[in-house]
């Protein structure tokens, strides 16, 4: 079965793409403990500065892609032609096309130093490392903040304020449950 050259060049950019949704992953996941981290900890900061999701979401799409960028490069796209270049069955009459497309790593993939410094140990710490360390490190501080808020009586609260200070415990519980759901699957990483 022959691939086709659509096929081929498709795979040399969903590739980076992963990359790009798993680095943007990992970023927004930060984010969303720094959020809540913010919100619980310093709830005054939160309130005198409004901020709108796309301040979160924006720079790490642009992160993520900008990270990524060389990605686009590792791969290209070759044409063979020859004899035993296609598969498959032919009947008597058919007639079939000795060309075929085949993924090749570039000069920047094969290099040595792109390997080591850019896939290796950037990838580790950047985006192992600093993550789980920031990850564990703003989600312990946020749990144990939230502990010290349920346990505090509520005297002098007025009722919206202990409506919306039971939201706020709520959304950090669910946000601490999704960072540990990710570090649970970004873990065998």
């Amino acid at each position: 079965m022959a691939i086709t050259f659509t096929f081929t060049l498709a795979i040399t950019l969903l590739l980076p793409l992963a990359h790009v949704g798993l680095i943007g992953s990992i970023l927004l996941t930060m984010s969303l403990a720094l959020e809540r981290f913010i919100t619980v900890c310093y709830p005054f900061f939160k309130l005198r500065h409004r901020w709108p999701a796309r301040n979160y979401v924006v720079p790490v799409c642009i992160v993520s892609f900008l990270y990524n960028l060389p990605r686009f490069g590792e791969l290209e796209v070759h044409l063979y032609s020859g004899a035993g270049g296609a598969r498959g069955a032919v009947s008597d009459n058919s007639t079939v096309s000795d060309t075929f497309y085949h993924l090749k790593p570039t000069a920047l993939r094969l290099n040595k130093d792109y390997i080591k410094y850019y896939i290796m140990w950037s990838n580790l710490f950047f985006f192992g490392l600093i993550p789980y360390i920031s990850l564990i490190t703003l989600n312990t501080l946020t749990y144990l903040e939230l502990k010290k808020m349920q346990a505090e009586e509520e005297r002098g609260l007025t009722l919206s304020a202990q409506i919306q200070r039971d939201k706020e415990i709520r959304l950090s519980q669910t946000g601490l449950i999704i960072v540990f759901v990710f570090m649970l699957c970004h873990g065998v990483k």
